[in-house]
């Protein structure tokens, strides 16, 4: 439950969190993301047996490079959502949103792989497909946690 404001003869609305809450909230959701994802980083590095990841016959990536961007990420990201986190209010805002951070995202995926010189015109396309396949859904599923305030509905389906 929302802490409330009284606002006077019996009524109160929910309190607004401040910018700094939003942006605490947003860089605490993301920072999990960030120590899987490099669980995931460390163990492909193990399995390749070394610390450089081979992604097929012409690229390759340093583990702790990858390690790096995933947790500058999830603080970016995470800053980005908190300072957004009123548009969640809305199903559009929260598509938006995560539409909006999927694109830095998947350039920055692209840039640590292959670099400013590979960077193609088809390389800003892919990032803008990603954001809409990717950044859309994961706005809603957030805003569907947010509209439910976490919980979990007791109802049962028919």
């Amino acid at each position: 439950m929302r802490p409330s404001v009284e606002l006077g003869h019996g009524t109160s609305r929910p309190r607004t969190p401040s910018l700094t809450q939003n942006v605490s909230w947003g860089v605490r959701g993301a920072l999990p993301f960030a120590v899987v994802f490099s669980c995931g980083c460390v163990v492909l590095a193990m399995f390749q047996r070394s610390i450089t990841i081979q992604l097929g016959a012409s690229d390759s990536v340093n583990a702790l490079a990858v390690i790096a961007f995933y947790f500058v990420g999830a603080v970016l990201v995470g800053t980005a959502v908190g300072l957004a986190r009123p548009l969640f209010r809305w199903r559009i805002g929260a598509a938006a949103v995560g539409a909006f951070v999927a694109i830095p995202i998947e350039l920055a995926i692209i840039l640590l792989v292959r670099g400013w010189s590979r960077l193609t015109l088809f390389d800003l396309a892919t990032a803008g497909i990603f954001a809409l396949i990717m950044g859309v859904p994961a706005g809603l599923i957030l805003w569907e946690v947010l509209a439910t305030d976490g919980k979990r509905s007791t109802k049962r389906a028919p």
